[in-house]
């Protein structure tokens, strides 16, 4: 339905190598909190199923976009 997405983060962490197993690293591309970023958001609910399934899996996920001073500078400059 949206294969603009893809690969979708469900399909690939812990589906298969290398990334069902070891560190995987999500860079979270998201500016703020919400349905899918944050807690109890779809990111986090996809990471635990995929922790469940593959044992030897240890995901990180990065801050969010919006916490950085850099994205803020970016759009200051952007919008002057």
């Amino acid at each position: 339905q949206y294969a603009f997405a893809e690969p979708l983060l469900e399909r690939v962490v812990g589906g298969a190598p290398p990334y069902d197993s070891g560190d995987v690293v999500v860079a979270m591309a998201f500016l703020q909190p919400g349905r899918h970023a944050g807690p109890g958001g779809d990111v986090e609910q996809i990471l635990d199923a995929a922790r469940g399934r593959s044992a030897g899996l240890r995901t990180h996920v990065t801050p969010l976009l919006g916490g950085s001073h850099l994205v803020h500078e970016v759009l200051a400059d952007r919008t002057a």
